[in-house]
């Protein structure tokens, strides 16, 4: 059961979104159970947590959505917030409190239902994260590592080294066997030498992938496989942008898709990638 809130001052706005995740959710068959609250000041009055998804207004009177996701960010970091405007400009704020996407009134089916498919994403994949340890066996005893918390394992001749938010673990092994017990949970190699997960990927510059206080390198054979891991992982679960573009239309058309990444003054898009979170 997907639990939704939609926090909307205007009555029509929450019409349309109340249809278009009925249409939704129906399509997918997937169940859900939806609240409807009319103002920031009213959700954080009743909110205890427990909500998958959170459709949220950003100009609305007494509080607006922004300073109700910093609150709402202070006790959850895991709910998927979508935030729902008239201003476009808004967009890249909406990446302070790691927002999944932003939609512009009138909000299109289109625009819902590829902001409420990310969630979705984001929910099962952190779902299969927090489900898949690794066991790791060292001289000093067994020990068990939960995969969220694993930010990349680095493998010297058949020495591996996890490297978590906990400390780093030293253990015998393969690399590639790690590879294979991580696959689909959002790990990939940015060389020979380093398994990353990409949750805690912070840019790509060059021939470097920048981490809470690290820098790895990337080597040239792995360069182009892990950029686009990265940007598919990020358009999956980080965040989709502003759907200024798609104001006034609601159908599907052959484009860029809009990423949570600045693509660096190139082309190249294995050139920069910078992720906002």
């Amino acid at each position: 059961m997907i639990k939704v809130a939609v926090v909307e001052d205007e009555e029509n706005e929450i019409a349309v979104l109340g249809e278009g995740l009925k249409r939704y959710f129906g399509e997918c068959a997937e169940q859900y159970e939806l609240s409807v609250f009319r103002n920031g000041m009213e959700f954080l009055d009743a909110f205890r947590g427990g909500y998958d998804i959170i459709l949220m207004d950003i100009e609305m009177p007494m509080l607006d959505g922004f300073r109700t996701a910093q609150k709402i960010r202070e006790a959850d970091g895991e709910v998927s917030i979508i935030f729902v405007t008239n201003m476009a400009n808004y967009a890249l704020k909406g990446y302070e409190v790691n927002a999944v996407g932003f939609m512009v009134k009138p909000v299109g089916y289109f625009a819902l239902k590829r902001n409420l498919r990310r969630a979705l994403s984001r929910i099962r994949l952190r779902a299969r994260l927090k489900a898949a340890n690794v066991t790791v066996v060292t001289r000093y005893g067994v020990n068990v590592i939960h995969s969220e918390k694993l930010v990349y394992v680095e493998v010297m001749k058949h020495n591996l080294a996890y490297h978590t938010t906990d400390g780093v673990i030293n253990a015998r092994g393969a690399l590639k066997d790690v590879e294979q017990r991580l696959a689909g949970l959002g790990f990939a190699r940015c060389s020979n030498c380093f398994l990353v997960n990409l949750a805690y990927v912070r840019s790509l510059d060059n021939d470097e992938v920048i981490l809470p206080g690290e820098r790895l390198s990337v080597s040239r054979g792995k360069k182009k496989e892990f950029t686009e891991a990265l940007l598919e992982f990020a358009e999956n679960t980080v965040g989709g942008g502003s759907d200024a573009r798609l104001a006034g239309r609601d159908k599907p058309h052959r484009r860029r898709a809009a990423m949570p990444a600045v693509l660096c003054g190139t082309r190249d898009r294995s050139a920069a990638v910078r992720l906002i979170s």
